[in-house]
């Protein structure tokens, strides 16, 4: 999703920690020094973009919905996305 297995992770870990907290801080929603040290690096990363973030879970998004529509017996027509 971010070019590395490593990002993904932290990412799908540092949004589930948000998620659980949603009104706190970063801090307050890690679970250890290790998570918060962990969340500080990858905002920090120059690597990471927010619209390689936002791109991640357009795709993701797409990926589900065309599982759904196929599985309900839709099909995609003349290069149309769903």
């Amino acid at each position: 999703m971010l070019g590395d297995a490593r990002r993904t992770q932290r990412l799908t870990q540092l949004a589930a920690e948000m998620a659980a907290s949603a009104y706190s801080s970063v801090p307050a929603s890690a679970l250890d020094p290790a998570s918060l040290e962990g969340a500080y690096r990858f905002i920090a990363n120059d690597y990471i973009k927010p619209e390689h973030i936002a791109q991640a879970g357009f795709e993701y998004t797409d990926a589900l919905v065309s599982a759904a529509a196929i599985s309900a017996g839709f099909t995609r027509h003349h290069g149309a996305q769903l």
